[in-house]
This record gives structure tokens, sequence and C-alpha cells, in this order.
């Protein structure tokens, strides 16, 4: 084939709605090479100039690995955009509540969910490395796609029912006094048992979210192969725990948090427990669902 051949090829796929890959050694490829959406170059030869992939082996092997890679790097994107849609979301919840008694989380409360939580798992989640098998079907090409929003809402209607149970739940004990401002322009200021309460229980919620939405296989590889991201997330679930169950006074008051008897903490604790299994049930469901019906329409699509 001429060189002109092979570009003219590459574009009628593409304009059947073919994803195309090309793979080329010589100068005769370069116009293919462009052309295609993904160029794989087995030179480092003129070839290489066109195109966007080179690989250090000439010959075609290379294209599982790279298909592989793209498409741990998609589903990556798609995990990092649901995790922090929904820490951002859970916060606002939080603070929503938070404001209808006229209060807020005090600094470094927002400072331990954001750096303690947040980036730290954030950082690491996203160094799971591609699945070895290559899946037959590829993944979502939206963002948006329908699976994703109804696991990202369900999941922040689960979450959100918790924050409202427990903030519901402390202003009918004994022991509460409701929140009065004073000063209105200190962390001191900001402390409430509701706060607190609310604090606690989202704590658990911010690090389920990164469990159910660090996607494994069939394109990445299942988290217990990240192993510093699962050992970050056993520490930060047990430093969190500690938080909530021993109320340590210097933590406590650097947090901004109130005391709250024991025995409602170890409810909180049993709240967050609930809540985080309910979240993983419900992001299985959402996940099995969605390949039955991705199933029945390409049944559908092949009997038509």
């Amino acid at each position: 084939m001429a060189p002109e051949q092979k570009q003219l090829l590459v574009e009628h796929l593409q304009k059947v709605g073919q994803t195309v890959a090309m793979c080329g050694d010589g100068a005769n490829d370069c116009a293919a090479l462009k052309a295609a959406h993904a160029g794989i170059s087995l030179s480092e030869a003129e070839a290489s100039i066109a195109a966007p992939f080179t690989s250090k082996v000439a010959d075609i092997r290379c294209v599982i690995t790279l298909i592989s890679e793209g498409r741990a790097a998609l589903v990556t994107s798609y995990s990092a955009f649901l995790c922090m849609a929904g820490y951002s979301l859970t916060q606002f919840i939080s603070i929503l509540l938070l404001y209808w008694i006229a209060t807020s989380y005090s600094q470094m409360q927002f400072l331990f969910i954001d750096i303690a939580i947040v980036t730290n798992l954030a950082f690491l989640s996203s160094q799971t490395r591609a699945h070895k098998g290559l899946a037959s079907t590829p993944p979502p090409t939206t963002i948006l796609s329908t699976a994703s929003m109804v696991s990202l809402f369900g999941q922040l209607a689960i979450g959100g029912m918790a924050q409202i149970v427990v903030f519901c739940l402390i202003t009918m004990q004994e022991w509460f006094e409701p929140f009065q401002p004073t000063h209105h322009d200190n962390d001191e200021d900001r402390k409430s048992l509701q706060g607190t309460a609310i604090f606690y229980v989202s704590l658990f919620h911010y690090i389920v979210l990164y469990f159910v939405f660090a996607a494994g296989p069939p394109y990445r590889a299942s988290i217990t192969s990240n192993k510093a991201f699962l050992m970050s997330m056993i520490c930060v679930t047990i430093g969190c725990i500690a938080i909530v169950v021993f109320y340590f006074t210097p933590i406590q008051y650097f947090l901004g948090c109130l005391f709250i008897p024991q025995q409602f903490r170890f409810i909180i604790l049993c709240i967050a427990l609930v809540t985080a299994i309910v979240s993983i049930l419900y992001d299985r469901c959402v996940d099995w669902i969605s390949i039955k019906i991705s199933e029945k329409i390409r049944q559908m699509r092949k009997g038509a």
C-alpha cells in the first residue's frame, strides 16, 4: 500500500465509527500514524516523530499494553473525579447542616479532612497499576455515564442520611446543650456538639468513598496490589476510630471538638459502620446492574 492509501484506510475506518490504532516502522507510515487515534512507532527512526507512542520492541505486542494502560488511565480519571465530587458534596452536606445552627467546622477540622484523608488517599489511589488481562469490553467513554451518576448520588444520599441521623439523634440526649454563638469570629466559638458528631461520622464516609470508587478489575489491578494505598487506608481508618472512641484532650482541643459521652461515641461508630456496609453493597449492586444492562444491549445489537 502507498502511504496515501494507508492514511485513507485509517480515515475511512474512523468515519464508520471505529477507534483506530496504527503501527508503523518507516517514513511511509507517518501520514497514517498521524491520522490514527493511537499511532505506535515500532522504530526510533522517522516514524517515531509522527507517532505519539514508540515501542521499544519492534513487534505489535505493545498494542495490548497500550490498550490496557489507556483503559486504566481513563478509569483512574473517572475514579478521581467521582472521589473528589463525592468528597466535596459530602462536606457540602455537613456544612449545610451546621449552617442551620449558625456554625461550621473549625479550621483544623477542615485541614484534617483535606490533608490527612483526602489528599493522602487521592494521591495513593492513582498509583494502582493496569490490570494484566485485557477485558473484552471497553470502559465507559463518558464521565457522566448513568452508572457513574447513580453511584455518586446514591453514595451522597447514604452519607447524607447518616449525618442527618447523627445531627438529630444527638439533640435527643439528656446531656445535650444547644449551640449558642458568642463571638462569631473564631474557632472557639464554632464548637458545637452537632458539629463534633457530624465531623466524627463523616470522617469514615470519606474513606468509604475512596474505597468504593477505587476502580479495580477488569481495567485496573485490585486495590490489594497497591500496598501503599491499602496501608494508608488502614492507618487512616484506625486513626479515625481512635479519634472517635478515645477522647484524648489535646487532640480533641486541637481539632475543635467538644466532649461527647463515650456511649454516644460508640453509637456514632456503629452508624458509620452500617453506613460503610450499605455504601459498599449499594456500589456492588450498581456495578452488577450496569454489567447486566451492558450485556443485554450488546446482545440486542448483535441480534439486530
